[in-house]
């Protein structure tokens, strides 16, 4: 029986045949219970082959080059562009708490940042209490921010909790 174990994304290739030596024939296994003779005058060998599961074995990404290195970076010029907001944001808040002391929110936002960093969509789940006015400033503002351009290309999914509330006399921000 030939065993054969590969290491690798796939199953190789045999080894290329020397020039003049006779090519084999085609490898199949002997069906069970069939007599020797009946197979003609060379029998086919019988074979096997096992493919064990592929493994990485290196595959070297510098450090400054991987996934999370580009969504930690990411994620870093997102939250300053949001901060870079933070007055204007904290201004529909308060226009609203003008009308309606008792507003107050806890809302997420969704935001596709596109190729160019300009904002293709923004979406909000919550803030009911802020009102349609308040609610439309906070994504207006949002959607005419401008956002690091996504690494690599393509489109990128930010994902903002944001709570809005009135701060007591005795706290501190």
């Amino acid at each position: 029986m030939l065993g054969l174990l590969v290491v690798a994304a796939a199953c190789t290739p045999p080894p290329p045949q020397v020039s003049g030596a006779k090519a084999p024939g085609p490898i199949a296994a002997q069906p069970s219970g069939a007599p020797a003779a009946a197979q003609g005058a060379e029998q086919a060998p019988k074979c096997d082959v096992v493919c064990g599961a592929a493994t990485v074995v290196s595959h070297e990404i510098p450090p400054s080059e991987t996934a999370d290195y580009y969504t930690n970076q990411a994620v870093d010029k997102a939250n300053a562009t949001l901060d870079g907001m933070h007055d204007d944001l904290l201004a529909c808040y308060a226009a609203r708490v003008k009308a309606y002391p008792k507003a107050h929110a806890f809302l997420t936002i969704d935001i596709v940042v596109g190729p160019d960093g300009h904002v293709q969509n923004v979406e909000t789940q919550g803030g009911a209490l802020l009102g349609a006015v308040a609610m439309k400033c906070i994504v207006d503002r949002i959607r005419g921010g401008e956002f690091a351009s996504p690494p690599r290309g393509g489109t990128m999914r930010l994902e903002v909790p944001l709570t809005l509330r009135r701060v007591g006399p005795d706290e501190t921000i």
